[in-house]
């Protein structure tokens, strides 16, 4: 028993439940995952992938500092073959559609998809799923 985290590298953007709201579900069955109550990853297909659970994943240096740097994000695919492949797979047409759906989600023209790590948490003390929350939503940079 006790706190628990999952860990997510995404490139997209996290949506809100206005955001959420104004995507139709049809449209983005491959693009849409929950991630948590009342938060979802709007992301490019093969461009989600669960780093880990139970444990953090995030360091304490890139929590202060409100970023991931791209190397160590390279480091950890170099090190897992098929979810780099897997990563690498979205094609151009993929990302085009994510853009669109990232500025129909924001409302704004100028919102634009990037990559990110989140991380959820959660306490086994309570079995209600909305105790589960947002902790992290890191850019890579």
């Amino acid at each position: 028993m006790g706190i628990y985290e999952a860990t997510t590298l995404y490139h997209g953007r996290m949506l809100s439940p206005v955001g959420f709201q104004r995507l139709d579900r049809k449209q983005t069955r491959d693009y849409v995952s929950s991630v948590c109550h009342d938060r979802w990853l709007l992301h490019a297909p093969g461009k989600r992938i669960i780093l880990g659970s139970l444990d953090a994943v995030i360091e304490a240096h890139e929590k202060q500092a409100g970023h991931v740097a791209q190397a160590e994000v390279d480091k950890l695919l170099s090190r897992h073959p098929k979810l780099k492949t897997e990563w690498s797979s979205t094609t151009e047409e993929q990302l085009d559609n994510l853009r669109k759906l990232v500025k129909i989600a924001a409302a704004d023209e100028s919102a634009e998809p990037g990559t990110y790590i989140c991380e959820t948490s959660w306490s086994t003390l309570d079995s209600d799923t909305s105790s589960e929350s947002l902790t992290y939503n890191l850019r890579v940079v």
